[in-house]
């Protein structure tokens, strides 16, 4: 992997994004979006592969109404590890018309699982990045465990190479 760390560029202004010229079915929804900043109140990972300007909710929320999506979901960036405070407040803010995607550690707590099922999270992102080096058995047990962890909220391990976990 490479070591240097990728700079992104400021998001477009609102005002310079176009309509597209066809028109959305009703209820589109964005399966793959990411909430960033404010750094000072969510603070990064120690050694991030990327840096980007903030990402903010209502920023988001306005690009919707010029697209004409109606529902998205929000996906926690390896930015932010397994701290999943920037998402999970994003979540609050947008109701019920967004979904979230978290990453935990082995450890995490049933409360907090509950906490972020209740907060509209219906996904795991599994990091097995973090786990590349470790053998085939070891990366299908933390697999299987994970799926377990939340199969009382109505989760599934999916069969995709990215091996995350839906909500039914």
């Amino acid at each position: 992997m490479n070591d240097e760390i990728l700079t992104s560029l400021p998001m477009l202004p609102l005002e310079k994004v176009e309509r597209p010229r066809f028109r959305m079915p009703a209820g589109a929804c964005d399966a793959h979006m990411h909430v960033f900043g404010p750094e000072n109140i969510h603070p990064h990972v120690p050694k991030p592969h990327y840096t980007l300007p903030d990402g903010k909710l209502e920023h988001y929320l306005g690009l919707m109404q010029i697209l004409g999506l109606h529902r998205f979901v929000i996906v926690q960036p390896s930015f932010y590890g397994t701290d999943n405070a920037c998402l999970i407040n994003a979540l609050n803010k947008a109701g019920q018309q967004a979904r979230g995607v978290v990453m935990f550690e082995s450890d995490v707590s049933d409360s907090e699982l509950d906490r972020f099922h209740e907060a509209g999270v219906r996904a795991v992102r599994l990091d097995l990045f973090k786990r590349a080096r470790e053998p085939l058995s070891a990366i299908q047990n933390y697999v299987r465990q994970t799926a377990a962890r939340v199969a009382r909220l109505g989760c599934i391990c999916s069969s995709t190479s990215q091996a995350t976990l839906f909500a039914s």
